[in-house]
């Protein structure tokens, strides 16, 4: 009821906010009370009600940006990215419910998980073809915080927050909704060094000088990161994955940035990557040794 039927469009309606903040943030405080006396004795209550607060509590969020930001709504890459994280948010919470399922139960979860899934996807193409930042869907915002944050950092944070903390996932699952999230952390960064160099409009052809270097600058820096989230974290995987935003870094340089360079400017640049790459190199092997002496210990 406070979803789909009346839910989101009933709330949309309304002309003034008190009706929606009665219905949703009086039944979250209910669910909130309940879930506190449920918790330490009614397991399967307690995830129930949990997860349900957590849908209930994202689906406000949105309804709230839509009436007070200006724009279009949900009718904007922003809003379908903001919607695309409700339909998320719901299918996993459907995955969290399995937990201590009968078989049935947990039936019935994996079809509602299934559903929600479809409707992520399906959001999320509409905003690639319909609304897509890049095809003339025009930025709200100063850069890095404009309307492309609300459009990809929730999907991400509700997918990574998934990969943390969901339970009963494989490690090739966890691997994957990791993934996908840094995907569209990915997709931020790239659009919003974008937008600081080009302009609210994406649409525009053809790359600055200043525009690829600064996304090679990003690049060698997220790589950098998870290098070192990896010897934090002992997590192979992340290894692999920094040594491989490493090589399309160098790629990159070679292939693109490099061809429009000459002189001094072209051997400064070389040196610079060369240092750059070198300590990154030594910070690998650093890590290499670590761990050996730590699996000998």
């Amino acid at each position: 009821r406070l979803v789909v039927d009346p839910g989101i469009v009933w709330a949309m309606d309304q002309t003034s906010l008190l009706p929606i903040i009665i219905a949703y943030v009086g039944t979250m405080a209910t669910l909130a009370v309940a879930w506190t006396l449920a918790h330490s004795q009614r397991a399967r209550l307690a995830v129930t009600l949990e997860s349900t607060l957590w849908v209930l509590a994202a689906t406000f969020i949105a309804i709230l940006f839509e009436r007070l930001l200006p724009g279009e709504g949900l009718q904007s890459h922003w809003g379908l990215g903001l919607l695309a994280a409700i339909w998320a948010t719901m299918a996993l919470a459907q995955l969290y419910r399995m937990a201590g399922a009968t078989k049935f139960e947990g039936n019935v979860r994996r079809v509602l998980a299934l559903l929600f899934g479809l409707m992520t996807f399906g959001t999320l193409l509409v905003q690639a073809f319909a609304h897509n930042p890049l095809d003339g869907s025009i930025i709200v915002g100063p850069p890095f915080f404009s309307s492309l944050a609300l459009a990809y950092l929730p999907l991400a944070a509700v997918l990574a927050l998934a990969a943390w903390k969901l339970p009963n996932l494989n490690r090739e699952a966890r691997v994957a909704l990791a993934l996908v999230s840094t995907g569209f952390g990915a997709g931020y960064i790239g659009l919003s060094i974008r937008h600081f160099w080009r302009g609210p409009d994406l649409s525009v052809g053809g790359f600055s000088d200043a525009e690829l270097y600064t996304y090679t600058l990003a690049m060698l820096l997220v790589s950098a990161g998870l290098l070192v989230m990896a010897f934090w974290k002992r997590a192979v995987w992340l290894r692999q994955l920094a040594l491989a935003g490493i090589g399309l870094t160098i790629a990159k340089v070679f292939l693109v940035d490099m061809s429009g360079l000459a002189g001094l400017l072209r051997v400064v640049s070389f040196m610079g990557l060369g240092l750059a790459l070198l300590a990154l190199t030594w910070a690998d092997r650093v890590m290499s040794a670590q761990w050996e002496r730590s699996e000998e210990v």
